[in-house]
């Protein structure tokens, strides 16, 4: 009898465990918490949904419309440099959306002397970098793939109809082509490490160290390359080519 109400105790112990557990769950549901995020952002609630949508990433849960979303409540709270950050992350996942392409333009627009800066890399030239913001890391590998297999089916064909050599050739060297172009487009996507300066201003020096000579200003927003790191200090690029050193708190990796 003794060893039946230890057992019925350890049984009720574990229901009001799971039970709880079971409640906990559903309150942190990452849906949930992006209704409630919403819901401070409609209200006007900025500070609310920013620290709600935080909570939903840290959790291990993103998606474009989180990172838009965050994006626009940054933006909203006057943080320009955050702002941007999250509609870039968001771009890598929803490349195509009208409406975040929409915000981050006018968010980009904000930047402080952004329009002064030349570009002087060629993936900054107009068609290939619309092409490359066109689609996520995963298309562009579709497309490389999906030209390599259709160059083999043709070459293949080469054995059935070898009367029509030349439109092989020229049908297999349009698709290496546009294979090769994705590759390359894909390693420059995901092998580009880029980074948003979330500071107000950040002078990048000419050497890792806080007595450097300042070189040029990045300002709240302007999107980078990163090169290198060590410490407290971060090598990056501007588009227009210059290279700095800049303290890794005032930019965050997209």
């Amino acid at each position: 009898m003794r060893v039946k109400k230890i057992y019925f105790i350890i049984v009720v112990c574990l229901i009001v465990i799971l039970g709880t557990y079971s409640f906990s769950f559903s309150e942190e549901n990452p849906k949930a918490l992006f209704q409630e995020a919403n819901i401070y952002y409609e209200g006007g609630d900025y500070g609310k949904a920013i620290e709600v949508y935080e909570k939903i990433l840290k959790e291990g849960h993103e998606s474009g419309p989180l990172y838009y979303n965050l994006g626009d409540a940054y933006f909203k709270s006057d943080k320009l440099g955050m702002a941007i950050l999250n509609y870039e992350r968001a771009k890598k996942l929803m490349p195509r959306d009208p409406d975040l392409n929409a915000n981050y333009r006018f968010a980009a627009s904000r930047i402080k002397d952004n329009r002064r800066i030349p570009s002087s890399s060629i993936w900054n030239w107009t068609p290939l970098k619309t092409y490359e913001g066109s689609f996520t890391a995963d298309e562009l590998l579709l497309f490389a793939v999906a030209a390599y297999l259709i160059m083999v089916i043709i070459l293949a064909g080469f054995v059935i109809r070898p009367d029509m050599k030349n439109g092989i050739i020229i049908a297999t060297s349009v698709m290496a082509v546009i294979a090769v172009i994705n590759v390359v487009v894909l390693h420059h996507k995901v092998g580009t490490a880029r980074a948003v300066t979330v500071a107000s201003e950040a002078d990048a020096l000419f050497g890792p160290f806080d007595s450097g000579t300042k070189f040029f200003t990045l300002q709240e927003g302007m999107v980078c390359s990163i090169l290198q790191s060590k410490d407290d200090w971060c090598k990056i690029r501007r588009e227009d080519g210059k290279t700095g050193w800049v303290k890794k708190s005032a930019v965050e990796k997209i």
